[in-house]
Parts: C-alpha cells; sequence; structure tokens
C-alpha cells in the first residue's frame, strides 16, 4: 500500500503527466505476437525475454492507472467536503466546479433569453405605436360618412379618436419585473466569472489530499 500527501494544484499537474505516460506506454507496449515454436527468439529478444518485457509493460501500466485513479478519487472526495465562497455564497469546490462548467451556461442562457424576448418586444411596441397617431386620424376619417351633412361634432371625433389610441396603443406586459431581473442575472453571471478562478486556484494550492493504493 502507498500512502501520499500533496496538495490538490500538484495533484491536478500529475493526472496530465499520468495520462499521457499511461496512453504513450499503451499504445507501445505489446503483449503478445505469433511465432514458429521452433523460433527461440521474436522481436530480437529471446522469447522468455519477449515475455517478461510484456508483463513489466503490463505492470507498469496498471501501477500508473491506480495511481491515478487514487488521485482522482482522493480529489473528488475532498472536492465534495471543501467549502470555499463564491460571490458571498457558500459551495462545495464540487458545486462551484460544476458552476463553472455547467451551471452559468445555464443562466447565461437564460439571460439571452430575457434580452431576446425583451428587445423584441420593446421593439414590436416602438414601431408599433409610432405609427399610432398616423393610424387614428385614418380611422376618424374612414368612421366619418360622408353623406351625413352635419358630420360628428369636434367632442365626438376627438373621444374616437382617443378611443382608438388607447386600445390600439402597445404596452410591455411583464410579471417578473424584466429590466431588474436582467440586470441582478447578469450581475450575478459576471460577479461569479470574475471570482470563480481565484477561488478555484486559492484552494487547489491550499488543500491537501492524501492518496491510497
Amino acid at each position: 500500500m502507498t500512502t501520499e500527501t500533496m496538495t490538490i494544484h500538484r495533484a491536478l499537474a500529475e493526472i496530465n503527466v499520468l495520462e499521457d505516460r499511461i496512453s504513450k506506454l499503451t499504445r507501445e507496449a505489446v503483449f503478445c505476437g505469433a511465432a514458429k515454436q521452433s523460433m527461440k527468439k521474436l522481436g530480437g529478444v529471446t522469447i522468455e525475454e519477449y515475455k517478461a518485457n510484456g508483463q513489466s509493460s503490463l505492470d507498469k501500466i496498471k501501477d500508473l492507472i491506480a495511481r491515478l485513479n487514487a488521485i482522482k478519487r482522493a480529489i473528488s472526495e475532498s472536492n465534495a467536503v471543501t467549502h470555499r465562497t463564491v460571490c458571498g455564497k457558500d459551495y462545495t469546490i464540487a458545486q462551484i466546479i460544476w458552476m463553472n462548467q455547467h451551471g452559468i451556461d445555464f443562466l447565461s442562457d437564460l439571460l439571452n433569453q430575457m434580452e431576446r424576448q425583451y428587445s423584441n418586444a420593446v421593439s414590436v411596441i416602438e414601431t408599433t405605436n409610432s405609427r399610432l397617431s398616423d393610424r387614428a386620424d385614418d380611422f376618424v376619417i374612414r368612421s366619418n360618412n360622408p353623406a351625413d351633412k352635419d358630420g360628428m361634432s369636434p367632442d365626438a371625433i376627438r373621444d374616437m379618436r382617443d378611443g382608438y389610441i388607447e386600445r390600439e396603443t402597445m404596452i410591455l406586459i411583464d410579471g417578473i419585473n424584466i429590466k431588474k431581473t436582467k440586470e441582478n442575472l447578469a450581475d450575478e453571471i459576471n460577479s461569479f466569472k470574475a471570482e470563480v478562478d481565484a477561488v478555484l486556484s486559492e484552494s487547489n494550492a491550499t488543500t491537501e489530499i492524501t492518496i491510497e493504493y
């Protein structure tokens, strides 16, 4: 049984090295081959050396995999119980990593959807309402019967026009106070992004884990 203590910062660096070494050794390893029964050598070495080399390669690779698994397991266990604060909120390191890799993207998608809907709604409102006065005048003209010699009184015309504008004016239907909600969500996303890397770096540099394999 091997027992060793290291910082998570060092452990993460070693993971990259181990993964590269395991991949390289696995690609280059020769575990078996075909040969005539009468052959004394294979691959430039004796049959016994050939067998021993295959076993040696297997042992090295399995040892490296065991160390890699032990490091990753220790990091996962530590991340699940180590707490840090980001933007005034308490998280485990595992939660911070998930937020940084996935959760913040969901919040960004939510913000983008709000931005699109708000922009589209405001555009429709402004475009429609900018033409409303002319449309109200046209409505009054079309509603005034030319055959009526007396025509409508000025008050009736004004009431008709005002009524048309009141009915046809576009407004924003908003049940979430969307402008304020967008601002708060944008602040939350930006603040998290600004702090998260430093928090993780500091935690990884100071948090120690013990690996056993």
